[in-house]
């Protein structure tokens, strides 16, 4: 079973985006069946182990951080993705996770290595421990906008600045599973539980 480790931007961050998709409907060739989000993980793991994943979540602890918005590009050669500016508490927050995750990915159920890292020692040496080349020191945080014909990054299109420098504070993530063609939202975890939001 797919599950879905994230963080979500605010609801006004997230209509700014549906807005953005429209205008660039015409070079859309796929938009993500999950709402915008930036993940943190995505591991197959046995539906039989969700309650101890969770217990693993709920047992993360940190101070909430700041996040900020970076500029669009391509990522993969036709995502059109927003990066989002390294920060501590984000990458401190992905490391827990994962090992939090770590004992509990179903390497039966996990898509094979990407052939194009197949010579990567590093790549082969993470993949094999969390199912994807992805995380840990690769980690790379962002948010999909769509997948997109290429063609979409020329000079006067559209601005790549559009969301850079968005912030607000993460004080929370969720983990969602995937069911039929989407994603069930299983819980919220706070970051620092004695904080009332």
């Amino acid at each position: 079973m797919k599950y879905l480790v994230h963080l979500r931007p605010p609801i006004a961050f997230s209509n700014r985006v549906d807005v953005f998709r429209e205008r660039i409907i015409g070079y859309i060739t796929g938009i993500p069946g999950q709402i915008l989000h930036c993940t943190l993980m995505a591991p197959y793991a046995k539906k039989e182990d969700e309650e101890e994943i969770l217990w693993g979540l709920d047992n993360i602890r940190g101070e909430p951080f700041d996040i900020e918005t970076g500029r669009m590009e391509l990522f993969d050669k036709s995502s059109l993705v927003i990066r989002m500016k390294e920060h501590p508490g984000l990458i401190d927050l992905h490391q827990k996770v994962i090992d939090s995750l770590n004992g509990f990915v179903d390497h039966d159920e996990t898509p094979g290595l990407d052939r194009a890292y197949a010579d990567d020692e590093q790549r082969v040496a993470v993949y094999n421990q969390y199912g994807s080349p992805y995380y840990g020191e690769f980690f790379n945080p962002h948010m999909t906008i769509a997948a997109v014909n290429p063609l979409i990054i020329r000079p006067g299109l559209f601005d790549e600045g559009l969301f850079a420098g968005r912030r607000w504070i993460v004080d929370s993530f969720y983990i969602s599973r995937k069911e039929g063609g989407g994603w069930k939202t299983v819980r919220r975890f706070l970051l620092d539980p004695t904080t009332q939001i």
